[in-house]
């Protein structure tokens, strides 16, 4: 409850959100709640409401597991070309611990495997999760997410490739920058690369956004 409170007299946004993801958690708990989207909403909810507070998550691990534990989930399912597209994202943003000369190489090898693997993919099959990896990537690669918010995305995008999930992050991400009023200052940032100073400056918790983001494709999935 300590933690609650200091969330809360930290921004009184985050009171609102915090509600607002509360409401809908009870929802769709009345609903009927499967146990893997219980397990997504009991890993995002905290994790939601530490960013608030700190701008950060406690570990990496919080976010590369549940990534890693989601590729698996993809293949047992049969989506073995999103695991793949993703793990050649996160490759690829790793290229820094590569000698200079061989990042642009690294680069463009991704991009190359991860053509492919589109390709070898029937697109009604792959489409929906591949446009939001890629996105997901880029967005971190122009410094608009941090490397956790892109991961747990990533993550989301494997466990639900569809498009009402897509529909559900554009609203909840919208819904998040009007409640913290940046608004018009990111449309004045024209989509420029941001550097990490900046997102610090001009950014929102990423978490919050995620999290609502699940709680309101789970509640459109479950209540249809």
């Amino acid at each position: 409850m300590s933690a609650l409170k200091r969330i809360v007299s930290a921004d009184p946004r985050n009171a609102a959100l915090a509600l607002v993801a509360t409401a809908a958690a009870l929802v769709v708990w009345r609903a009927g709640l499967g146990l893997a989207d219980l397990a997504v909403l009991i890993w995002l909810l905290p994790l939601a409401l530490y960013d608030m507070r700190t701008r950060e998550v406690p570990h990496i691990a919080f976010a590369a597991v549940p990534c890693l534990v989601a590729g698996v989930v993809a293949v047992l399912r049969g989506d073995w070309t999103l695991a793949a597209l993703s793990a050649v994202a996160v490759a690829a943003s790793e290229r820094r611990c590569l000698p200079k000369g061989l990042r642009a190489v690294a680069v463009g090898a991704a991009a190359g495997v991860a053509g492919v693997l589109i390709l070898l993919t029937p697109l009604e099959q792959v489409w929906v999760g591949a446009l939001c990896v890629v996105c997901f990537w880029l967005a971190y690669e122009l410094g608009w997410w941090a490397g956790a918010d892109a991961l747990i995305a990533m993550t989301l995008a494997m466990l639900y490739p569809d498009a009402r999930f897509v529909a559900a992050l554009g609203a909840a991400m919208l819904a998040v920058v009007i409640a913290y009023g940046r608004l018009g200052t990111m449309m004045k940032m024209k989509f420029r690369r941001l550097s990490e100073s900046d997102l610090d400056a001009v950014g929102t918790p990423g978490l919050p956004a995620l999290a609502m983001a699940a709680l309101i494709f789970i509640m459109w999935k479950t209540l249809a």
